[in-house]
């Protein structure tokens, strides 16, 4: 199931909040900022390469980890 347009654009603020069991399995959920839209995934699902907004990694996140 592809989503139209990403939701989230560059500097926009976001909730990321890592599933599971998936490959943060420790990175702690909290606000970051988006630094890039990435290609989509490859069940077409929007991707962004997300930032701390305190210290921290930058990681990628799919649209469904992210939330305003």
């Amino acid at each position: 199931m592809a989503i139209d347009t990403p939701r989230f654009s560059v500097d926009d603020y976001v909730y990321f909040s890592p599933h599971r069991d998936m490959r943060y399995k420790s990175a702690p959920a909290g606000r970051f900022i988006v630094v890039a839209v990435m290609p989509r995934d490859s069940l077409g699902i929007p991707q962004y390469r997300v930032q701390p907004t305190d210290s921290g990694p930058s990681r990628i996140a799919t649209e469904h980890e992210l939330r305003r």
